[in-house]
């Protein structure tokens, strides 16, 4: 009976976790490993955090908050849940195989050498399946993504931009605040109306807030310039 008690329920995950996905903290809470299913080779993303070595629990309550959102969001271009396991130590995210679109540009680039053209195409129509995501979530869900990243855009094998990362998601209703970000790399692509409060309530408007962020995410994936605080973003629009 102390056995069935005291066994770690992780043992008994059907899943078998595989390597680490490096380069990803700035963007992410979570860790990201490949994995596969036990007894198949289907390949599958699983994020974890580690409750015990995070030292945050406002990190936990995120995390939380946003595996029950993965949950009952169902969205071609959202990120695809498929299974999740809380313990008193980890928490378990399973997705679709997905990688961060940095990581997927990247290896495009190497493997996959595209025409000028073709690229433009191609981020074209990824920027396109992220704003449907968007869409829904502004008009149909009434809820602001508030973290639009290239960490939290992520691509499957099939080439489809998914939106992910809803840790700082928060409901339309809320348009007196912003969300404090627990990770500082994302506290530079908040819009500068967040620093005059009596501009705020502009800011918290989702064309506003999220525009902004992706906006500023494509242009430095374009161009390589990094963001260093709200004072440059003059020259950004020009």
């Amino acid at each position: 009976m102390w056995s069935f008690f005291s066994r770690d329920p992780s043992k008994e995950f059907g899943y078998e976790i595989l390597e680490q996905l490096t380069g990803t903290e700035e963007y992410m809470l979570w860790k990201l490993h490949k994995e596969k299913k036990k007894g198949s080779s289907e390949p599958v993303s699983v994020f974890i955090l580690d409750a015990k070595t995070s030292g945050n629990d406002t990190q936990i309550v995120l995390a939380k908050a946003a595996l029950k959102r993965f949950k009952i969001l169902r969205h071609p271009n959202i990120l695809t849940y498929i299974d999740s396991l809380e313990t008193e130590k980890c928490l378990y995210l399973v997705t679709e195989y997905v990688e961060p679109l940095h990581f997927y540009l990247n290896s495009c680039a190497t493997d996959y050498p595209k025409s000028k053209q073709q690229k433009e195409l191609f981020i074209a129509w990824g920027l396109f399946q992220v704003l449907r995501a968007l869409t829904f979530l502004n008009n149909d869900v009434n809820l602001q993504h508030n973290s639009i990243c290239l960490g939290n855009i992520l691509v499957n094998t099939a080439g489809e931009w998914k939106l992910g990362g809803f840790e700082n998601a928060t409901p339309s209703s809320q348009i007196n605040s912003l969300p404090i970000k627990i990770l500082p790399s994302f506290e530079k692509y908040d819009p500068p109306e967040k620093v005059d409060s009596s501009k705020l309530k502009f800011a918290t408007k989702w064309f506003a807030a999220n525009e902004m962020r992706k906006h500023v995410k494509m242009r430095e994936r374009k161009s390589g310039w990094k963001l260093r605080g709200v004072a440059v973003l003059g020259n950004l629009f020009i």
